[in-house]
Parts: structure tokens; C-alpha cells; sequence
């Protein structure tokens, strides 16, 4: 049942952006459900499509997660045929991630459903509108991270 009365949508900044986000996840999820993705990974393939090749720990900030984090996600992929695992050769206790075929070929499948995720979230928006958010939502990003880096 898809309740959105105004008794059950958060009426916070945070409980709105968290609400979006864990509907999006739910979609996602069952996108990605019949590939063996799960939408943590997903998330660790988009990264790689950018910076292929990386160190697992450079992967772990890229992402904002623990390294443990990382690597039993990382661990998933290469299970699961989308990555390997190679040691770096100019440190050798260091693992670099790179895709693997399988994970090449899910690029377009991967890119068009974040595209399609994206268009669903901004339908009825202008393009001005949906520019606008973005920079906003940006302008969140940055509070939320300087805020995060001054409590340290």
C-alpha cells in the first residue's frame, strides 16, 4: 500500500530526502534483483565506470563507507563475475578494483536505469526547476559534509 497522506510524509528536510531515498532504494532493488545486484553494489559500479581500476581503500572514501564495508561489497561483485581484485604493483598490501567484462557489459543497462531513476524523480519538473534542485540538493551535500568534517 502506497500511503502518501500528509499524516505519513515526514515533514523535515532530512525525513523527506530519507523517504525519497528509501523509495528509490525499493525500486531499485528490485531492478537490479534479477542481474545478483544487489543496490549496494549498484553504487559501487557506478563509481567504477568513472574510476576504474582503483585502490579498494580510495573505493571505500570515494563511496563515504568503512573500508569493511567496501570490501564485503567488493566482495559480492567479484563473486558475482563484475569485478577482480588485483594487488597493486607499486604497493603490494594494496588491492586495486577493476571490472570485469560481465561488469563492462552492464554499464548501459546500469546507466539507463539511473537515467530512468532520475527522470521518475523529476517528473512534472521543468528544466529549470529540476536544474534548481540539484544545485539545492547540492548546496545540502556541502552543510551536511562541513558539518560532518567539524565535528572530527
Amino acid at each position: 500500500m502506497n500511503d502518501n497522506s500528509p499524516a505519513t510524509v515526514p515533514q523535515s528536510i532530512g525525513g523527506l530526502i530519507a523517504h525519497i531515498h528509501r523509495h528509490d532504494l525499493i525500486d531499485m532493488a528490485g531492478k537490479l534483483e534479477s542481474y545478483d545486484l544487489g543496490i549496494g553494489q549498484f553504487g559501487f559500479l557506478m563509481a567504477l565506470y568513472h574510476r576504474d581500476g582503483i585502490r579498494q581503500e580510495e573505493l571505500a572514501r570515494y563511496m563515504g563507507l568503512s573500508r569493511p564495508s567496501a570490501t564485503r561489497a567488493v566482495q559480492k561483485l567479484e563473486d558475482t563475475g563484475y569485478v577482480t581484485r588485483q594487488r597493486d604493483s607499486t604497493d603490494r598490501r594494496a588491492m586495486k578494483v577493476s571490472l570485469t567484462e560481465k561488469g563492462q557489459r552492464m554499464r548501459s543497462l546500469i546507466k539507463s536505469t539511473a537515467e530512468k531513476r532520475d527522470s521518475t524523480l523529476l517528473l512534472g519538473f521543468s528544466d529549470d526547476e529540476s536544474e534548481m534542485l540539484v544545485r539545492l540538493l547540492r548546496k545540502v551535500l556541502h552543510n551536511v559534509m562541513v558539518e560532518d568534517h567539524t565535528d572530527e
